[in-house]
C-alpha cells in the first residue's frame, strides 16, 4: 500500500473490444489491509514520473518470458493460474523504496515473492503484457483519507455484446477470488484479495500500454 501527499494512481492496460480472449484484461487487485504501514510519494516526485517508474518496471524480460513459454494452458487458465499462485506465495512488505516499484523480473526471480502493492501490480501486468493481454494497472485512494493509496489491476473480459455465459465461465477460472463488474462498455475482472474493502477506495487513474506507455486521469 502506498501513501500519497495528495492522490494514488493506478495503472492500466488499454481494452480494446473483439474476440473474448484477446481482449482480457488483467485487473491485478492488491493486498490491503495486510500492510501495517504505508509509504510516501515524495513531494518531489510528480505522478505522472512515478507511473512511468511503475510502467518500466512491468517490462517483460527473460525470467516473465520463460515462465508464460512453460505454460500448456488456454489463456484465462494461465492468467487465473499465475495470479491464484502468487496470492499463495506472496509475502507483504511495507516499501523498501517509496517512490519506485521493484522490477517484475526480480520478483519473478524469486522462491518467495515479496513487495507490496504496486510491486505485485507489476509483476501480474507483466505477466499480462508478455500475454498479449489487454489490461490495465489501477491507481486508487482511500475514500475515508486521501493520503493513503493502493494499485492493482484491471482484466477485461470482453464488451457487452459477449455471451454472459462465456464471461461468467471466464470469471470462474478465479474462484471467486475477483471482482466483476461493467462499465458501459465492457466486463472487467478486478483482481482484488480483500474483497470487503474493494469499494472503500476510488480509481483515481489508470496506466495503458497501448502498445506505449500512457496515464489516464478518471473524472
Amino acid at each position: 500500500m502506498i501513501m500519497l501527499n495528495r492522490f494514488m494512481i493506478i495503472g492500466t492496460r488499454h481494452a480494446k473490444s473483439g474476440n473474448l480472449l484477446k481482449v482480457l484484461t488483467l485487473n491485478l487487485m492488491l493486498f490491503i489491509s495486510s500492510c501495517q504501514s504505508s509509504g510516501c510519494l515524495d513531494s518531489g516526485v510528480s505522478m505522472n514520473n512515478w507511473a512511468k517508474d511503475l510502467y518500466r518496471s512491468s517490462e517483460p524480460g527473460s525470467n516473465i518470458k520463460e515462465i508464460v513459454s512453460n505454460m500448456n494452458t488456454s489463456l484465462p487458465e494461465s492468467i487465473s493460474s499465475l495470479y491464484k499462485d502468487l496470492l499463495g506465495r506472496w509475502n507483504y512488505v511495507d516499501d523498501q523504496d517509496i517512490d519506485r516499484a521493484a522490477d517484475a523480473e526480480d520478483i519473478a526471480a524469486m522462491k518467495n515473492p515479496e513487495g507490496d502493492c504496486e510491486d505485485f501490480a507489476s509483476l501480474m501486468f507483466s505477466f499480462c503484457r508478455e500475454l498479449k493481454i489487454s489490461a490495465r494497472i489501477v491507481l486508487a485512494e482511500s475514500k475515508s483519507d486521501e493520503n493513503i493509496g493502493h494499485v492493482w489491476v484491471d482484466i477485461l473480459l470482453g464488451n457487452r455484446a459477449e455471451n454472459i455465459a462465456t464471461i461468467n465461465k471466464i470469471s470462474s477460472y478465479f474462484d471467486d477470488k475477483i471482482i466483476l463488474h461493467k462499465d458501459s462498455d465492457h466486463y472487467w475482472i478486478s483482481l482484488f484479495p480483500n474483497i470487503e474493502e474493494y469499494d472503500s477506495y476510488k480509481v483515481t487513474h489508470y496506466i495503458y500500454y497501448d502498445p506505449d506507455f500512457r496515464l489516464e486521469k478518471t473524472n
